[in-house]
């Protein structure tokens, strides 16, 4: 018999980790990393399924992407790099993560995307 299994944040089930001092906050990921924008400042995204967005993201370095991915209970993050699972979209940024920041998660309000 199987024992019942308790709901679990699916970030911290695969990226388990202690709490870390450098992650950041939306506001400090914006001002550090600098993502790409459009007209209005707000920062722009790429869509994976938009050919023309996929061969954007197909010539960018990777560690000038960054993931939106959707939580649980709707909740959202950024994530460092190129994530497939429960991605909804991609960010460029100007300035490069570096390998200090790949288990950075940047939890976010929904009005971000």
């Amino acid at each position: 018999m199987i024992g019942q299994i308790s709901p679990v944040n699916v970030l911290d089930t695969l990226f388990p980790r202690e709490a870390k001092l450098d992650d950041y906050t939306e506001d400090m990921w914006i001002e550090k990393f600098k993502p790409l924008c459009v007209k209005d400042s707000a920062p722009h995204h790429f869509d994976w399924c938009d050919e023309e967005d996929r061969d954007f993201l197909d010539n960018v370095n990777e560690h000038h992407v960054w993931t939106f991915v959707e939580c649980d209970n709707d909740n959202y993050a950024i994530l460092p790099g190129f994530r497939r699972v429960n991605r909804l979209f991609y960010y460029v940024t100007l300035a490069p993560w570096s390998d200090r920041d790949r288990d950075s998660i940047i939890y976010c309000r929904d009005d971000l995307d």
